[in-house]
């Protein structure tokens, strides 16, 4: 078994290849800094806040119009940019659609109407 190390110049040569290559990021579009300071600020508490999510989330309270009109712009500007690059947004369900129905769910509602109809009776 060969072993692979890198060459005396750091760099990896031919038959001298890194055992976990990074992955592939070609064509990938990430949100910025900012946008996920926006997030981390909107989705979790004051308590997690790093020292950069304290002028945000003072924002958030006091201009929370601002706040989430440049959220919003940033969510639109890097769906843009996915749409652009040929990749797939981020799933955002419609608001009036109803999530689909399990048959075993359907089920489980029927058994405990009829649970709560018999207990109701006596």
């Amino acid at each position: 078994m060969e072993v692979c190390m890198p060459r005396e110049d750091g760099q990896f040569g031919p038959g001298n290849v890194p055992a976990n290559p990074p992955p592939d990021t070609t064509g990938m579009v990430y949100p910025s800094a900012m946008l996920q300071a926006y997030r981390r600020v909107f989705k979790n508490p004051a308590s997690k806040d790093k020292d950069n999510d304290k002028a945000l989330r003072k924002l958030m309270h006091s201009n929370p119009k601002e706040f989430f009109t440049q959220l919003e712009r940033m969510e639109r500007d890097l769906n843009e940019a996915r749409a652009k690059a040929g990749l797939k947004r981020e799933a955002v369900p419609e608001k009036d659609s109803a999530p689909e129905r399990d048959e075993r769910l359907e089920a489980v509602d029927e058994l405990i109407g009829e649970l709560l109809a018999k207990w109701g009776a006596e």
